[in-house]
């Protein structure tokens, strides 16, 4: 197989042009599966995060939660979650 090339940055650029065309917000939290198609998206709220928890316990019992971000991104959910 060859190896594919592609940037961080270009697609941080991507996802961050993609949530702010679609939810008005660059920042904004999304849940994508291992296809990588998005299952939920929220604002980068307080509001949002809470939106977010309710999806996420009508798909079962939340035990964990993974929240990968780069930089600050990732970091207001991390702290909503463990509140």
């Amino acid at each position: 197989m060859g190896e594919a090339s592609w940037s961080a940055d270009g697609l941080l650029a991507e996802v961050q042009a993609y949530a702010a065309r679609e939810l008005g917000d660059p920042s904004a939290t999304m849940v994508l599966d291992d296809t990588q198609a998005i299952k939920k998206a929220c604002p980068a709220t307080a509001a949002g995060y809470r939106q977010l928890l309710v999806w996420a316990r009508k798909q079962g019992p939340v035990r964990r939660a993974g929240v990968e971000g780069t930089g600050p991104f990732g970091a207001g959910l991390s702290r909503y979650l463990l509140a």
